[in-house]
């Protein structure tokens, strides 16, 4: 008998849980939205709807018109595929061509430098280029050095650089200087090339690499070694941007095999012969159309 009852009480006590969770749902889910038994209780809720017909018809109202509002589910328009715009091949950028070079393209050319720019101007000038160099010239005292041409009296660097214009200055210095240390001679050359840039801004400045020496001097002593020469080369060409400060390597046209300068160019092992300063002449001459400056 009491296995009956505690059965009996369980289903009671389980249907009433059901119940209560029905009334909550039909309560709070269902019916508050049309306002239907709100002040009811929830066990109340599931036989109140169940008696009242007229709470049912207005579910089924709000259930029909909530369908009718209701956008149909529709699959967004699709766009046919579009192909990209083509674009016309790019060529790849061109250098402006070659620059056909007379005499006159070196009417306003300014050559700085040593000794050896000393055998340009007196044996291989070229059209109308004024020259400033000086025998024993150095990177370190270009700007305490005086020096002369056909076209100007003595004067220092920087006077006629103030009283002049030029369009192209080409440097050809270092010989002197290899035997000091390699970021003292970079710091020294880049001042020059700043004092000569502040001066002379719209002219293009052609850094020219020292020349090769010949075998047996580059086995002389230490600093006219040809791989001192070459790393202080590396140094002058870094400085160069391409625009307005340009580099030009001497030694590609007139070294041999060996990376010297030939032995009948020279009879003290770095100064040519007046055949050879021609040589060199002639070879900026031929070079300046590649530099493609006006």
């Amino acid at each position: 008998m009491k296995k009956i009852t505690l059965t009996l009480v369980c289903m009671i006590v389980l249907s009433s849980v059901l119940m209560a969770c029905l009334g909550a749902y039909l309560k709070y889910e269902v019916l508050e939205p049309a306002g239907l038994f709100q002040g009811e209780s929830i066990m109340e809720v599931p036989f109140l709807l169940l008696s009242d017909s007229g709470a049912q018809y207005t579910l089924e109202y709000l259930q029909e018109k909530s369908e009718e509002t209701e956008p149909p589910e529709t699959e967004p328009p699709t766009e046919p595929p579009t192909e990209p715009p083509t674009q016309p091949p790019t060529e790849p950028p061109t250098e402006p061509p070659v620059l056909e070079v007379d005499e006159s393209w070196f009417d306003d050319v300014l050559f700085i430098g040593d000794s050896r720019t000393v055998g340009l101007r007196d044996y291989a000038r070229i059209g109308n280029a004024q020259y400033f160099c000086s025998v024993g010239m150095k990177i370190f005292d270009t700007r305490e050095t005086w020096a002369m041409d056909k076209t100007f009296p003595y004067t220092t660097l920087e006077d006629l650089l103030s009283e002049r214009t030029y369009g192209k200055i080409y440097i050809s210095l270092g010989l002197n200087d290899v035997g000091y240390n390699h970021d003292t001679f970079a710091e020294a050359y880049q001042e020059l090339v700043d004092v000569i840039r502040e001066l002379q801004p719209d002219a293009v400045i052609i850094l020219q690499g020292m020349m090769a020496v010949t075998e047996w001097k580059n086995e002389m002593v230490w600093y006219f070694g040809m791989d001192n020469i070459n790393a202080l080369n590396e140094r002058i060409e870094a400085m160069a941007d391409g625009d307005m400060v340009r580099y030009i390597d001497v030694n590609e046209w007139i070294t041999d095999e060996d990376g010297f300068l030939p032995m009948e160019l020279s009879g003290d092992g770095c100064h040519l012969y007046v055949d050879g300063y021609r040589a060199w002449a002639q070879w900026i001459f031929d070079t300046a159309g590649d530099l493609r400056i006006p």
